[in-house]
């Protein structure tokens, strides 16, 4: 409201205000010294919900990329196994043999970039 428009109006606005008594103010201000606390704890329940939710998701994200990890070593160490059990058994091995017994391993195992004859 502009007070320079309607003046008189204005100076209504002014004793009306001036009239409010605390038992007409008192719910209002009741409302916010209650409802003010519970909407703060509401935001900071749903906050820590979140958190908890997140920290959830990540402690399974890592147990799933341990199982991942713990089985690709477990099919590495297989695969070396498998080597010395080849080497054991055909005693001396030729590059082609070698090279002929490592070819399985790269089709199953697209990981292992490669294994070389030394």
């Amino acid at each position: 409201m502009n007070p320079n428009k309607n003046p008189q109006q204005h100076q209504r606005g002014i004793q009306a205000a001036e009239k409010l008594t605390f038992g007409q103010v008192a719910p209002f201000i009741g409302i916010l010294l209650v409802g003010l606390p519970l909407i703060i704890a509401f935001a900071l329940h749903l906050l820590q919900l979140e958190t908890a939710t997140q920290r959830s998701n990540y402690r399974q994200q890592a147990l799933q990329q341990t199982a991942t990890l713990q089985q690709h070593i477990q099919n590495d160490v297989a695969l070396l196994v498998s080597l010395r059990t080849f080497y054991d058994a055909v005693g001396e091995v030729a590059p082609t043999m070698f090279e002929q017994f490592v070819t399985s391993w790269f089709l199953l195992n697209p990981e292992i970039e490669s294994v070389r004859w030394l």
